[in-house]
């Protein structure tokens, strides 16, 4: 039995109220949706699309997201994602590839090797760490802010308005085009190029909020890297066959899934509880 208000893949994609106008790149699509659909029929707890975490280390269902050209499925909790994370195998090697999901432009400015904030997108926008964010705008002159591809006309407003728009790139801007030339970067739990910059040696700060962290999606990894993981590390971490993380170019994929399930309601075992915990109040 799925969530009643569940979200999928296959209907968020086609729904202009949440992407709009942006394009996906079509493999893409097509690898995720199809891995939505395995995933579906393999687990035996409901999976949801994109949910923050918000239940406890006995979780219920798991959720699932598009990272870079991968496929990734988590439960929804984040200490069990966390201390799920600490205990895979931290001296494998391979090969890891990220890739934009939609089609942006490439902005050719000349500009490099500035301080780049990668900031959430208008939903999130009450999650962001602004005290951060105001100290490092206003001591580095030369630091710039990348909005999502999903950020309101009025969220860059405020933006245009309290650092000046010279200093706000564009929205539809590639921001991996933007990450390239960065020298350092400063992103929030939310986003995929936290964990890339975390791989590459950019990561500076975190730009959320404190107490909010616990429902951001990456936060697992932002723990690995404040544990004293180094990237390698970091990185085989992904690369294990049973982290939940699948990419579309691994032939063996919906093993890899199968094998995530798996272990992770072995793992799962370790937190049932023996007090009755039960949220809310029935009407």
């Amino acid at each position: 039995m799925f969530a009643i208000n569940r979200t999928t893949i296959r209907e968020t994609y086609e729904d202009e109220t949440r992407i709009h106008t942006l394009r996906v790149d079509p493999d893409h699509l097509a690898f995720i949706t199809e891995a939505e659909s395995f995933l579906e029929k393999n687990s035996p707890l409901p999976v949801t699309f994109d949910v923050a975490c918000c239940q406890n280390p006995y979780f219920s269902e798991f959720t699932y997201s598009d990272f870079s050209e991968a496929f990734w499925v988590k439960s929804l909790s984040n200490e069990f994602n966390t201390r799920y994370f600490l205990q895979l195998p931290k001296h494998l090697e391979g090969e890891l590839r990220f890739s934009e999901k939609y089609d942006l432009a490439l902005n050719l400015s000349e500009t490099k090797d500035r301080k780049i904030l990668f900031l959430a997108g208008t939903n999130l926008w009450d999650k962001h760490a602004w005290e951060i964010i105001d100290r490092l705008m206003y001591f580095n002159d030369k630091a710039l802010i990348k909005t999502h591809p999903l950020t309101k006309d009025e969220s860059l407003q405020e933006l245009g308005r309290r650092y000046g728009w010279h200093r706000v790139l564009a929205p539809l801007d590639s921001g991996y085009g933007w990450y390239e030339r960065a020298a350092e970067v400063y992103a929030t739990a939310n986003s995929e190029l936290m964990v890339r910059s975390l791989l590459d040696g950019k990561f500076k700060d975190c730009l959320t909020r404190i107490k909010d962290l616990g429902s951001c999606g990456y936060m697992p990894f932002f723990v690995l890297h404040k544990e004293g993981f180094s990237a390698k590390e970091i990185k085989s971490t992904i690369l294990a066959p049973n982290s939940g993380i699948v990419f579309r170019w691994q032939s063996d994929w919906q093993d890899r899934l199968k094998q995530y399930v798996q272990d992770a309601l072995q793992f799962r075992k370790d937190f049932i509880p023996h007090t009755p915990v039960y949220m809310g109040h029935l009407q």
